[in-house]
């Protein structure tokens, strides 16, 4: 995939920095980011979640569990692939900055830069499970199916004792990875991220940074 071929005319594409992630600037005048998203692909509706997402800094407090904000609130959020405990989780979304944060950064991984050190014979026998089922389904998973690497520590469970030992393993080497982080300082700011191949992760927010607003949106390509 080519990074500029993706991107229409009217915005001003920047450079593709790692391999799985794109970072353009769009025009900050238009407002519905569904618009540029789907000028990428094919736009994704999330069941019980709105068409795009908005993100913003919230502590803890009167949050659901279901989410990262009811976990960690303002503090770090660890790295991550969305909607991990799916069996096909969506291939590509799109991060668009409406307000910016001067401090506040993305921080992104290549998983096979972490994943492929491990046997792959240890994968195939780490087997993984939702956190609760999904549509009455509670499906088998693994950290690397085909193409797709999953990852998230709140949503996936390890059923053996081998996913137990891996997920410790795959921790550690994630506690010291060096992460390519981001800041959206400008209103327009787009990340294309391609959610099979790349975790990424949120730092701590200040009480100064939380007018912050991101809008998500999913995409298939």
């Amino acid at each position: 995939m080519n990074a500029i071929s993706l991107i229409p005319d009217r915005f001003v594409p920047m450079s593709e920095f790692i391999n799985g992630i794109w970072f353009f600037r769009s025009d900050p005048g238009i407002e519905d980011t569904a618009k540029i998203a789907g000028n990428l692909g094919k736009v994704l509706k999330i069941p019980r979640m709105p068409l795009v997402q908005t993100l913003t800094p919230r502590t803890s407090e009167g949050e659901k569990k279901s989410n990262y904000s009811g976990n960690f609130g303002l503090n770090k959020f660890p790295l991550h692939t969305d909607l991990a405990h799916w069996y096909i989780p969506p291939r590509y979304f799109l991060l668009r900055c409406i307000r910016p944060s001067n401090t506040v950064t993305t921080s992104f991984v290549v998983a096979s830069e972490v994943f492929d050190q491990e046997d792959e014979a240890t994968i195939r026998r780490s087997l993984f499970r939702p956190r609760r089922r999904l549509n009455g389904r509670l499906s088998i998973l693994r950290l690397k199916q085909r193409d797709i690497y999953r990852w998230d520590t709140l949503f996936i469970r390890a059923m053996n004792e081998t996913a137990k030992n891996l997920q410790s393993r795959i921790e550690e080497k994630l506690n010291i990875v060096s992460c390519h982080k981001v800041s959206f300082k400008n209103p327009g700011d787009c990340v294309l991220v391609d959610n099979w191949k790349i975790l990424h992760g949120r730092s701590s927010v200040s009480n100064s940074e939380l007018s912050r607003k991101i809008e998500r949106v999913y995409i298939a390509i």
